[in-house]
């Protein structure tokens, strides 16, 4: 029960993580344009190098006892854990990593676009749409998914914020406080699938209005070094939070405290989610982006 209630945390939280990922993409085009291959190596060396380290874990698990590993999912796939194609059969090690499946193919259409040197955003949005199109006449899953959609909330955002005009605070306010109550008000049933198009009106749109609000110059301009720590180990906190939280309601179980200390289970597994992934941005994250660098520079 524990794991499922954060799970459904985790996930509300990757409503935030593919829009977010296209605002930055936008922004990054806008202060340094690079040519595709340098925006691909790029996004790869941020990306790809502690996804695999983080993989390792749930590989070895999957090796030593594979009947513990995404019991609610169909048998994972090594192959396409580690390359992230989605397009071969079976679930990922890491249930999170279809969104990197989805990220990747963003930066594709992204880097495609940049050979434009204006209007490179209505291009991917363009490409992006007629791609799902494509999808649904051709039944490509994938493809088809009305995901898609969220890259292009995100880079609407940034020509919102960053480009036309500023949100006032009280406009930043009642975006914030629109998109939250909808959010909290939707009804526990409703669909939450990456390849249905309710959960672009039920979740997506309400949650383009929160990192709106939230990014607004009024707000965003708040600085705290703990917030940008943690802002610079979500990636980390990501693709680790499973582990952790697996951990935590294992260690309880062990005890029979999963249900009696229930609350304190889930403020446990929350704030070792935090740290762990903290831990992992700092001293494998940071030192393996470096290293890469290196390495792919010379």
């Amino acid at each position: 029960m524990m794991v499922a209630h954060i799970y459904i945390l985790a996930t509300l939280a990757l409503i935030y993580f593919l829009p977010f990922q296209a605002l930055l993409c936008a922004t990054y085009r806008k202060k340094f344009p690079p040519p595709p291959a340098s925006f691909l190596k790029n996004r790869f060396i941020r990306i790809y190098p502690i996804y695999i380290a983080t993989l390792i874990p749930f590989l070895i698990i999957f090796l030593l006892m594979p009947q513990i590993v995404n019991t609610h999912a169909p048998t994972p796939s090594i192959l396409k854990s580690i390359t992230l194609i989605p397009f071969f059969n079976g679930s990922y090690l890491n249930l999170v990593a279809w969104t990197l499946s989805y990220e990747a193919y963003f930066y594709l259409i992204f880097s495609i676009s940049l050979l434009l040197r204006k209007n490179a955003i209505l291009a991917t949005s363009i490409i992006l749409l007629a791609l799902i199109a494509i999808g649904n006449i051709f039944d490509i899953e994938f493809i088809a998914s009305p995901i898609s959609i969220e890259f292009i909330f995100g880079m609407l955002i940034y020509k919102l914020i960053f480009k036309k005009t500023e949100l006032n605070k009280y406009i930043a306010f009642i975006l914030i406080l629109a998109g939250a109550s909808f959010i909290c008000l939707l009804p526990s049933g409703v669909a939450f699938s990456s390849g249905d198009v309710s959960r672009v009106l039920y979740y997506g749109i309400p949650s383009a209005m929160i990192l709106a609000g939230f990014l607004s110059p009024f707000i965003s301009t708040c600085e705290s070094k703990t917030l940008t720590l943690l802002g610079d180990a979500s990636y980390s906190i990501y693709l680790t939070h499973i582990l952790t939280i697996n951990a935590i309601y294992v260690a309880f179980k062990h005890f029979g405290m999963q249900e009696k200390m229930y609350l304190l289970m889930i403020i446990i597994a929350v704030l070792m989610s935090v740290i762990v992934g903290v831990v992992a941005h700092l001293k494998i994250e940071k030192p393996l982006i470096k290293k890469a660098r290196c390495i792919l520079s010379a």
